[in-house]
């Protein structure tokens, strides 16, 4: 990342998550999607993992106990709001949030959203 930088798209998932079953069907495997995500670093991460990830030069790991991993309550929630998948996240270059969607996109906004993005 650090030698070709480019923006960042998360996808927050769980495996029980209707809409991000009918997300995946319908929209990240069509073509036009996936052409428009070559601009992104992206990333698909289940919500309820255990496993170590890097941020900003941080670990998180998820916790025996927490449905959901750190890294969720950091990029995932809004203020005063319990996480609710699937949640998208566009970060800039820099990996900042530049965006955030909290429910079900369909092909044409999550298309619109990925171009918008994608010029920060």
């Amino acid at each position: 990342m650090a030698t070709e930088p480019k923006p960042v798209f998360v996808e927050f998932y769980t495996s029980w998550c209707a809409y991000c079953k009918k997300m995946e069907q319908e929209s990240f495997n069509h073509p036009e999607i996936i052409k428009e995500l070559a601009a992104y670093y992206a990333v698909r991460f289940d919500a309820e993992s255990k496993e170590a990830v890097m941020f900003d030069g941080l670990n998180y790991s998820g916790v025996e106990g927490q449905r959901f991993h750190p890294i969720v309550n950091l990029l995932a929630t809004r203020k005063n709001s319990v996480f609710a998948p699937p949640v998208l996240v566009f970060l800039n270059k820099d990996m900042r949030v530049e965006g955030r969607s909290f429910s079900y996109m369909s092909r044409t906004e999550l298309k619109k959203s990925l171009r918008s993005f994608s010029n920060k």
